[in-house]
């Protein structure tokens, strides 16, 4: 299950995308993507609710293919899916990640959360991690921090 809430997603995928824009093309179409990678891999989670984490989409495999295959074929947003490393490191602090999945089922993280959780990936619902998530004033507090950042980079820089 995922516990980090979107804005965090988001506000870290914007303030990356807005770092690398200085070294790669940049335009809508490479913020749509770093989105696509950085936020909306968490879509899975319509097909595994509670375990969506174990899907290939959360795994660095499939993306130590797709970024090297489109940078050989020329495309000019190769660097863009490499903002879903971004994404599972984020999800690597609170909980964990089956990093090389379908390889292995062996999850990889710092678990900072999950220490603290008496919720069972694939038992509880995705709505009982959602609401155990938000009650923590710490994780909470990095999510609106995150987004603060986030929002003040965009205004004025």
């Amino acid at each position: 299950m995922n516990k980090m809430l979107p804005l965090a997603h988001l506000a870290t995928t914007y303030l990356l995308w807005r770092f690398l824009t200085m070294f790669f093309p940049s335009d809508i179409c490479s913020f749509l993507l770093a989105l696509l990678f950085g936020v909306f891999l968490d879509g899975d989670v319509v097909f595994k609710p509670s375990e969506h984490r174990a899907s290939p989409l959360h795994s660095i495999v499939p993306w130590m293919v797709f970024v090297p295959l489109l940078y050989w074929f020329g495309f000019k947003y190769w660097w863009t899916p490499l903002f879903s490393l971004l994404h599972l490191a984020l999800d690597m602090v609170d909980w964990s990640v089956y990093i090389f999945y379908p390889i292995t089922r062996r999850t990889i993280g710092l678990r900072l959360y999950e220490k603290m959780s008496s919720l069972v990936i694939g038992k509880n619902s995705l709505e009982e991690f959602l609401l155990e998530y938000v009650k923590n004033k710490y994780f909470m507090a990095a999510e609106i921090a995150l987004g603060i950042i986030a929002i003040i980079v965009l205004v004025y820089f």
